[in-house]
């Protein structure tokens, strides 16, 4: 899940972030087909952004990152996910990081104007079966500009 938290940015620049949540993952997923959801960053800027600011948005590893994203309850066992920015990324997997080249531009912003970028989040099929309960994930959002 992204953590669902409006950071205040300088230069009239705000961030509204949506969770990314599965809901109820069955033994389907886990026996071979993967789950999909999305969730939203709503980038928008007040009467202080300059026209034409850039925006790039980074998704850092999560703080249950092993070698790959993991959703945990707690509990030794975790689940494998990812973030991507599109379904095409999902399928060439390609995941929205924070190192160079992974980051993702929102379309230049200026006063009043918003932008919305999907955030698709991906549980791998073929995962070990992993106990009922509530798996979960905090991902840091960076913005820069």
């Amino acid at each position: 899940m992204l953590a669902a938290a409006r950071p205040a940015l300088p230069n009239g620049v705000t961030a509204a972030i949506s969770p990314v949540a599965f809901g109820n993952i069955t033994a389907n997923v886990l026996a071979g087909t993967a789950a999909t959801t999305v969730g939203t960053i709503t980038l928008t800027c007040a009467a202080g952004c300059a026209p034409g600011t850039a925006i790039t948005v980074g998704l850092g590893n999560g703080q249950n990152f092993k070698t790959t994203r993991n959703l945990s309850s707690g509990s030794p066992t975790l689940l494998e996910y990812n973030l991507y920015s599109s379904l095409s990324n999902e399928a060439s997997n390609t995941p929205w990081g924070n190192t160079s080249g992974s980051w993702v531009t929102a379309a230049a912003l200026g006063a009043g104007l918003t932008d919305v970028l999907s955030v698709y989040a991906q549980v791998y099929s073929s995962q070990q079966t992993v106990p009922a309960g509530t798996y979960s994930d905090i991902v840091v959002v960076t913005i820069s500009y």
